[in-house]
């Protein structure tokens, strides 16, 4: 599942949910494309990748 958001808070706690109890592949973080982007892996078992856009 792919979220793309436009607010960085919003995207930082959506993540620390999905995370709980589960595990990050890749942490969230500025990308080589400028937006903020992480992946993680929820308890069961479904990845999510979620990317804030950036504010140009």
């Amino acid at each position: 599942m792919m979220f793309v958001l436009d607010d960085r808070r919003e995207t930082e706690h959506l993540f620390r949910c999905l995370a709980e109890g589960g595990r990050i592949t890749t942490p969230l973080g500025v990308q080589p494309w400028g937006d903020y982007y992480g992946k993680v892996t929820d308890p069961f078992g479904v990845q999510w990748m979620l990317n804030c856009r950036s504010k140009t």
